[in-house]
This record gives C-alpha cells, structure tokens and sequence, in this order.
C-alpha cells in the first residue's frame, strides 16, 4: 500500500513539474503570429507638413513620445493640449516634458478638455486632420477612492471632444482604453473579439464606457474612431505611480518596496513606450471601414512581478527591500494581449523585450534623476514666495503668448476662409549684435533669459523679430541710429525684410522702407511731411477737400465755421503746444503759417514749427515743449464756450479773457481755471512778457455760462419714482427683481479677468446698497468653475448676487469677421465681445439690463444710471456722441444694404455712441427680433468687409433711432489710447473706461492709478491666484495656509 502511494506521489510530482515547463513555453507565449515583424504602414510614407494633430494628454507620459514621433516622422504640425494637473504626481515631470516638445516644435496650450469653447477655438484655428485623445484620470487605485472625478475626466470630457468632432467627420480620431476593461474572468490572452466582462474597478468601467460612446458618435454621426487598448506601458519619462518607475525609486532609496504575496503568480503585460507609440502610429495611418474598431497594444509576454524585480535589481546593483501584501479584489492576477488582429491589420510588431526595456528605463532615469539634482542646486534660491512667484509669472506669460497664438490663428483662419493674402513670415535666422538693445516694441518678457528658450519663443510668436537678453520680446526693431548702448548681453534681430512680412509700423500716408535685419523706415507719401506723429499733409492754398474733412475733428459743435471764425485774434503762449489735433504742415515763417491757419479749414491754432491744428485740447493738459520764446502756440481766440462738450464734457464754461477760460460744475464751483495770453488794443500778446504782434481782429466774448448737456434728458439727478415704477429688472433663474434691482451684464475671457474683478468691485463700493446688485457674467473660453475660482482667489464671495453662463462660441462659427491688423484687433475679435448679441438667449427671465464692459471702473452712485435705463422707453440707453457720425462709420454699400433691408436711409450727419456702457430693454430685443437683424449684419460683413471694427457697427445699425441719451458723464474713454486726458475731467467722470489697447492691468497700461485702487488682493494679501490643476487657486506665501492663505503658522 505504502509503495503504490509512493509510485503515485513521484508521478504526480512528475507531471506537475512537466505542466509548469510546458506553461512556461505554450500559454505566456507570444499571441500573434510568429511570422517577422512586417514594415509598418507608416514608415514609409513620405512625410507631409499637412497633417495637423492635436494630442490630449501631450505633456503626459504617452503624449509626450507620440508627439514626439508625430513631429519626427511625420513632420506634423503638432498641437498638445494639457491641463497639467498633478492628481497623481508632481507635475514637474510634465512641464519638463513639454519644454523638450517646444523646442521640437510642438506648441502646447493648457488647458481643460472639457471646456468645449476652448476646443472649437483651437479646431477653427488648425483645422486639424488628426485627434490623438490620451487626456484623462489613469490608474485603477486612485479610481477607487474618488470615482466620480474619474467619469467626469474620463466620459465626459471625452464627450465634449467627440461633441466637436460630430461637425467634422474629415478628422481621424485615435483613442486611448485600457487592458482594464477585461475585466477578471475574462479568458486570456484577451481578445478585443470577446465581450469584455464586467468592470472590476471604476477606472475600467469608464474607459468601457468612452468606447461605447465612440461607437455611438460613429453610428449616430459618422465619426471615424479607433480605440487602442494599452497594455502596461513603461520606459523613460513614464510616469511615477506605475509600477515600474515606483519600484525602481524604492530600490535606490532603499526604502520597502511593497508586492503583493502571491507576486509570483501576478503576472503583467509589460510594454516598452517606443512599442506603444508604434502601435499610435499605424492607428492613426488606418481608415476604420466600420463603427467599434478597438485594438489591443501589448507586448504579448506577460512577466510575473518577481520578474520585472530581479530585473530592475540587476540594473540598478541593488537588493530590493521586499515586504508583501495580500492582493487586492480589484487587481486582476493577469493582463495579456491577443495582438494578432493588430498584427494582422495595423502590421503592429513589439520588438522591445522586458529586459532591454528596463535597461533602457534605468539608464534615463539615472541620468535624469542627476539632472534636477544639479538643476535645483543651481537655481532653488531661499524662500518660498519667492520661488512661487517666478513660477507663477512665467506660467502667466506663457499663456499670455498662447493666447496670442489663439487670436492670431483666428486672424489667419478668418483670411483664408475670404481668400485675404496675407505676407508671408520667415525667420531662418537672428543676427547678433552685443551690447546693443533697441528701446520699445516689447510683447512680453520671459523669466527664462536663455538664449535657446527665447529664440524658440520668437519662432512660434509671429509677430516676434527680435528679443534681447534681458528676456524682452519684441515686435519692431527702431532703426539702428536709435538703438542704445551699455550693459551686458545684446540684440538678437531676425534677418528678415519687415516691410515685405507687414511687421513694421509705419502709418497712413507713408510707406515701409527695409534698411537692415528687421530694421526699417518710413517713408511719407508725395505731398507729407514726417513728424514724430507720423506723416502730415503739407498745405496747399484753397479750402481742404471735401472728402477729407470727415478725417478732422469737428469741435464747432455745428455752428458756421466762417462765422465763428472771421476777424478773430490769435493768442500767443511762448514755449507751449497743445497734444493732438496736427493735420497739416506749413513751411515758413509765423506770418506764413498764420495766414494758412486763417484760410485752412477748421483750423483753432498752429505751433511755430509749422503744425495747424484742427482742435486743442484743455490748456491745463498743454506741455512746454521749449523754453525759447520766439517758438510756442498761436490759439485762434473763440468762443470756446460754444464748442461743444469736447472741452468741457457736460459742464458749464466761463471766459475770463481771450485764451483765458474755465470749466465748472453744475454747482458752479470752478475745478479748472487757465491763465492764457492777453489782447489789448487789437494786438496780440504773450501771457509773459513776449512779443506784441499786430492782428486786425478785435476780441469778440462769447461768454456766459452755457449749458454743455446738449439738451440730455437724464442730468443724473435722482427721481424718485414714488413706487409706481413696475418690475421690469427680472432675473434669471430668479432672485431679486423690483425698479430698483440693477441688473449687470458683462462678458469675459480668459485675456481680460484682472479687469472683471476690479468693474465689479467698483460697482460694489460706489453703489449705495451693493447687496441689490445682480451680476450676470457671460464666460467665454474658460468654464464657470474656473471663472469662479478666479473670483473666491480675489476674495469675491457673491452667492445669490451672481449668476454665470457660458457662451457657446459654436454660434459665432463663420460670422465673425474684424478686418484690421493683428495688433491692432485686440479683443475686438474675441467670443467675449460678441456674446453680447446673444444675452436676450442666455438671459431668458431678464427684462431690461445694464451692459458694461470689463474695462472699466465706476466711480458714481450706479443707482442713477440705472434709473435712466429703467425709465427709457426705447431699446437702447447710450452715451451719444455726435463724432464720428453714421456717415464717417459707413461707406456707400452698407448706405445700399441698410435702404435695401429697412426701406429706408440713415442719415449721414446722425450722432454715434459707444458701446461699451449702455441699458439694454432686452424684452424690446426679442418682441422686434434685432437678433435676426444681427444675424443679417454679420452675415454681410462675413462675406464682404464692411467696416475695420468689432461689435459697433452692428449695435449702431440693429439700434439706429432706437435709443436715448445718458448723461455723458457715464462713459468717459479713450483711457486705454490717450495720454494725455484732463485729470479734472477724469476725477469727475461718473465712470472711466479703457477703451482702446493699452488695458490698466498690462504692463504697458494707461492710467493705472486710476484703476489699482479698486484691485482686491488676492488671497487676504498672502499668496498669489495662478492656474493649479485645471483652475485658479492660491499659492501661499511660507507661513501661510488655507483655501485664501488667510491661516497663518
């Protein structure tokens, strides 16, 4: 008995040792064919610069060496979106990533692929061909813990990228799954033929589901998709919380190093990068026939985890600290690919085995480890806020310029789509000239002062053609007479012909001349003369040409210029000049140029060097611009009292003598007063003792004190509407409402939140009860979380009191058109600014509002406005301005298209008013459906340029004889173009406003004085507000702590 039990025990200790060579040599063999690795598909095509692909996910660590491959091997044009969070390691490792992707030529842009206005902006910019989609929450632990965030990442962002694609079914989409969704029972090697089984985790339920919902964008929608199914992907730049990179970290340190007990039976598809990224490659060179195409990446020879042990051991010389764990329920004892329809149809062939690629791995990681080690010795200085801050600035400026490159890629698409030819921009090569730097011209400034990174910056901005070595880029080189001297360093200038690429800056009337690398001069056309104001028209005797006199600035207020002139003194003030107003140039002598001011038309003064002038700004803004007194300004002396509001906006005017006159408040309390020349006996005189020069004109007084309101309705007074009033400031989605809610409206994009922030708290502290206020914020390129964010960083807490949509930019596909330079279009061309056309539809339960711009500040009680908005009976409530007018806005087709549309004409001679502050009735909108005439408007100009500005001309067109007037006070402009505004006037003003370029929160703003006393500090004045994981958050300073840095430890 005991022998049989012997004989039957070594048999079956036989056959089991037989069973496990036979395992070893048969199941964990290779899936595919055995057959050599055929040549891939796409090896040896020629490679086109045509193709244009976005990759989600570019700075992770597939995105980063498909990217790679995309711009080695195909010499595409690659665009990486990122959000570079850190949700599951530092996110160091992916900006390190995207810095080698830029200077391979990739362009990254952060941001969040579920912000869909976003992804249509970048799909209207690059019209992509091809979508590599590898953005999303990875690994199956952490899913565990937060599996909510992982289906809002992984399905419904991917859901806003297929929803784009819906319109664009010329673009190829290649996605990423996961060996995760097999889920355990499944039968090995894993097969994409096979029904995957029920999701062990919630990492594979998701992928399972962005896979079902792809086959139904290509049902419903004809979307072509090709699902690829990664199978444990490593090798250099991977990412930390893997299993290789985690280990091999654990060995060096020496720290536990933990496996779960039965490792040895724990076995893992292990996949080399460069093999993944083949399997990219012949994907995205494949055209699905059918819906559901899904393949397996893998390697096709599992290893236990023991395995990859020993091998990284080997490597690195070092023994692992082992300590072992039960295995989890939801890891799977095995992953292995069936690769043979990859093989079959994609030629997909890994070539790369374990062991080799754990050698390579450890390589990199050595050296890049040693790398930052001697980067952080070199450059980590003490002190956090510091460190933060620097971090912070470079992010903003990197975006800053992103942002450039989104409206700049509108620009281009705009002109291509209407065929507008465009100049043709090549830098092949910079010129160095040491000691050397060119003054102005300056778009941004880099921390990063490496001539590498600025050089790879100045490449991928267009407008760039130099930059220095104190990190400034710039947009035009001053010709080389005017550059300066001294310090370190020096110029590197592109050797490029800048009046041929259209990146110069000479204006009207004159022409380009190219005098060296990105150097020019301009030259005026016949009959100019240059001056530093550009080029002006030299005189000629007779009156000025009909149809130049719309050019000059009509400060006669409509009264007849002969009358108001004739037989009137000139006052001379030696060594002054008065900003502006230069139009035409007279060589000779003073008694020359005075008899051309008298015969020219509209002509209030002339300077000694020869300049007339078509209008004067306030003599308190006047600059001494010599102190010899045969030279100064000649004033033709009018009855400036009558000259309209140009001089004295809204306000009363009283003349003290000739030359010699004062504005003043309603009140009559004097808050200007200038001391002019003096007339006596008919000759005119110096206001100190200069010459007497003999004149035939007497000194006629157009004095007393005039009403300068032109007759406006509201003078801003306070009415009270004892009740009667009813509610038409409904709200939407409810809240609030009665007469005296106001109802704010402004839009916003990512370029101009600094501004958002201080109209609102402007608002807040100059309105007598702020908690009545609603504010209605229309976001356009950012999402509502990341907008509100930005407010809570600026301690702005508005619960009830704020009610945020966003825009769907989608409306605006194939309207939008601005015909005018890059630099010069601004915001004019952003989603933000049309958004405007489409409140009535986002607003629904809104009756009547209050439209403001982002750039502006309120320094008045808006109560009153409100009340003027809430008493107009017309569609519109504006601030009028009778310069320029609807003939000066509008040329003879539009006069056509207008008569045309509405059967009648708009008068030539009808004022104009500007659209950045004005009461909206939008019941009125919608019962006379001004959307359809909007639509109509855009419709034209899309296909025809009508006019060279934004939204305006729509708004004066659709509203024309629809409006009444609002004291002007409500809108004092030109802050963000004019230096030299009155400070009186501003200090008055009900309500400043930036119009124009020069915004007060960049660096080369305008009046910032103005403006920064209303900017909250962020983060209770500890920290600083910088995009962190997808949003906007606090960056404390050391010592601080909390959601607003306002704990201190």
């Amino acid at each position: 008995m005991i022998s049989w039990l012997l004989v039957r025990f070594i048999a079956l200790t036989l056959l089991g040792l037989l069973s496990i060579v036979l395992l070893k040599n048969t199941i964990f063999a290779p899936s595919g064919s055995e057959l050599p690795c055929p040549p891939l598909p796409w090896v040896s095509k020629v490679a086109t610069s045509q193709r244009r692909v976005l990759v989600t996910g570019a700075a992770g660590f597939i995105g980063y060496h498909s990217s790679l491959r995309l711009r080695k091997v195909w010499e595409a044009q690659v665009i990486g979106l990122d959000i570079f969070s850190e949700d599951h390691y530092s996110v160091q490792l992916k900006r390190d990533r995207a810095a080698l992707l830029a200077r391979e030529g990739v362009r990254m842009y952060r941001g969040d692929l579920c912000d869909g206005a976003l992804l249509q902006s970048l799909f209207r910019r690059h019209d992509f061909t091809h979508v590599l989609h590898l953005a999303g929450h990875v690994g199956v632990r952490a899913s565990v813990k937060d599996p909510a965030a992982y289906a809002a990442t992984n399905v419904g962002c991917f859901l806003s990228l297929l929803d784009v694609l819906k319109d664009r079914k010329n673009t190829t989409l290649v996605f990423a799954s996961s060996s995760s969704v097999y889920g355990e029972g499944a039968q090995v090697p894993f097969s994409q033929r096979s029904p995957p089984s029920i999701p062990g985790n919630m990492y594979a339920a998701t992928k399972l589901m962005a896979e079902r919902f792809a086959d139904a964008y290509c049902v419903q929608y004809g979307v072509p998709a090709i699902g690829l199914r990664f199978f444990t992907v490593y090798g250099p730049w991977g990412r930390p919380d893997m299993a290789v990179y985690d280990f091999t970290v654990q060995i060096v340190k020496g720290e536990p190093l933990y496996l779960y007990s039965a490792s040895r039976s724990v076995y893992r598809d292990f996949t080399y990068i460069d093999d993944i990224v083949d399997g990219i490659m012949s994907a995205m060179d494949h055209t699905p026939v059918n819906c559901g195409v899904v393949f397996n990446i893998g390697h096709s020879v599992p290893h236990s985890l023991e395995t990859l042990v020993s091998y990284l051991e080997e490597e690195l010389g070092r023994e692992a600290n082992k300590v072992y764990l039960p295995l989890s329920t939801y890891e799977l004892p095995i992953t292995w690919a069936d690769i043979s329809a990859s093989r079959s149809v994609l030629s997909y062939c890994p070539k790369v085995s374990l062991r080799e690629g754990i050698h390579r791995f450890v390589q990199w990681y050595l050296q890049y480890t040693e790398d930052k080690q001697r980067v952080v010795m070199e450059t980590d200085l003490p002190g956090a806020p510091g460190g933060v801050c620097r971090m912070w600035a470079e992010e903003q400026n990197v975006q800053s310029l992103e942002r450039t490159g989104i409206l700049r890629g509108r620009y281009l698409h705009y002109a291509r789509v209407n065929n507008i030819t465009l100049p043709e921009i090549r830098k092949d090569r910079f010129l160095f000239f040491a000691g050397m730097d060119s003054p102005g011209g300056t778009i941004i400034t880099a921390q990063d002062r490496s001539v590498q990174y600025l050089l790879e910056w100045c490449l991928k901005t267009e407008q760039c053609v130099a930059f220095n070595s104190a990190g400034e880029l710039k947009n035009s080189v001053l010709p080389q007479h005017k550059w300066t001297t001294g310090g370190t360093g020096g110029l590197y200038v592109a050797d490029m012909n800048v009046c041929a690429a259209d990146l110069h800056s000479c204006g009207r009337h004159s022409s380009c001349v190219s005098t060296g690398p990105s150097t020019f001069s301009c030259s005026c056309d016949e009959d100019y003369e240059m001056f530093p104001s550009g080029c002006v028209r030299r005189y000629k005797a007779g009156p000025t040409p009909e149809a130049e006199q719309w050019l000059l600035v009509d400060t006669m207020n409509g009264l007849e210029w002969e009358e108001l002139a004739k037989g009137r003194s000139f006052v001379y003030f030696p060594g002054l000049d008065s900003q502006g107003g230069d139009y035409l140039f007279v060589s000779g002598g003073v008694a020359q140029v005075m008899e051309a001011c008298r015969q020219a038309y509209r002509c209030v003064a002339f300077n000694t060097n020869g300049m007339l002038k078509s209008f004067l700004s306030l003599p308190s803004s006047w600059k001494r611009w010599t102190n010899h007194s045969q030279h100064g300004l000649y004033v033709l002396d009018l009855p400036y009292c009558q000259l309209g509001p140009e001089l004295c906006p809204e306000e009363a005017c009283v003349r003290h003598g000739p030359g010699n006159y004062s504005c003043v408040r309603d009140d009559h309390r004097e808050h200007t007063s200038i001391g002019g020349g003096r007339v006596r006996d008919g000759r005119v005189r110096d206001g100190g003792g200069g010459r007497v020069r003999d004149d035939s004109g007497g000194v006629r007084d157009g004095g007393g004190v005039r009403d300068g309101g032109g007759g406006v309705k509201d003078d801003g007074d306070v009415r009270d509407n004892g009740g009667d009033v009813k509610d038409d400031g409904g709200v939407r989605g409810g809240g609030g409402g009665g007469a005296w809610h106001p109802q704010i409206i402004m839009s916003v994009d990512t370029d101009h939140l600094p501004g958002l922030v201080v109209a609102m708290t402007s608002l807040l502290k100059h309105t007598s009860n702020s908690k009545l206020l609603t504010f209605h914020i229309v976001v356009a390129g950012l999402g509502k979380r990341v907008f509100q964010d930005f407010l809570s960083c600026h301690n702005l807490s508005l619960g009830n009191q704020l009610d945020v949509v966003e825009f769907n930019s989608s409306w605006l596909q194939g309207l939008v058109r601005v015909q005018s330079s890059f630099e010069a279009v601004g915001n004019l061309a952003s989603d933000a600014n049309f958004a405007r056309f489409w409140f009535p539809r986002l607003f629904p339960g809104l009756k009547r509002a209050l439209y403001l711009d982002i750039d502006v500040v309120v320094q008045f009680d808006v109560s009153r406005l409100w009340d003027s908005v809430m008493s107009s009976g017309q569609l519109l409530a504006v601030v009028e301005r009778d310069s320029p007018t609807f003939g000066d806005m509008f040329g003879d087709k539009v006069t056509s298209l207008y008569t045309a549309r509405y059967k009648k004409s708009f008068r030539s001679d009808h004022p104009t008013f500007n659209a950045g502050v004005y009461g909206v009735n939008l019941d009125l909108w919608r019962q006379k459906a001004i959307h359809k005439e909007v639509l109509y408007w855009m419709k034209q100009h899309a296909k025809e340029p009508l006019w060279t500005l934004g939204t305006q001309p729509i708004m004066l067109l659709v509203g024309y004889d629809q409006w009444d007037r609002l004291d002007p006070r409500w809108n004092v402009n030109g802050l963000g173009w004019h230096q030299h505004l009155n400070e009186d006037t501003l200090k008055d003003a009900f309500l400043l406003h930036w119009s124009g370029k020069r915004k007060p929160w960049q660096k080369d703003g305008l009046y910032k004085s103005l403006w920064q006393p209303y900017l909250p500090s962020p983060c209770s004045g500890h920290g600083v507000c910088a995009m962190q994981q997808g949003s906007y958050a606090c960056a404390c300073y050391q010592g601080y702590s909390g959601a607003a840095c306002q704990n201190r430890f």
